[in-house]
């Protein structure tokens, strides 16, 4: 089981555009020209994203926070990849 755990973790990766959990890089969803790319959908992890894309009602683009915002408790979005949505548009 040791074997298998590592042998995914080797083959994960995080989309260098849209930064969800993939094997593949850059993730489908980032280069499928179907896709509404002026439409973004801000999530704070990879398993909230394919949560919403399992109900076939979105079509845009992710970006994935891999982190959540709590001003309440000090956490900024410093401490997140909000900021490099900027870099995107």
């Amino acid at each position: 089981m040791a074997d298998s755990l590592i042998k995914t973790k080797q083959k994960l990766s995080f989309c260098n555009n849209c930064f969800i959990v993939t094997e593949i890089n850059p993730f489908n969803i980032c280069i499928n020209e179907m896709r509404d790319q002026k439409s973004i959908c801000i999530v704070q992890d990879s398993i909230d994203a394919y949560a919403i894309e399992s109900t076939n009602s979105y079509n845009g683009s992710y970006h994935i926070l891999n982190g959540y915002i709590s001003p309440i408790n000090g956490i900024g979005p410093k401490r997140t990849n909000y900021f490099i949505i900027n870099k995107k548009n």
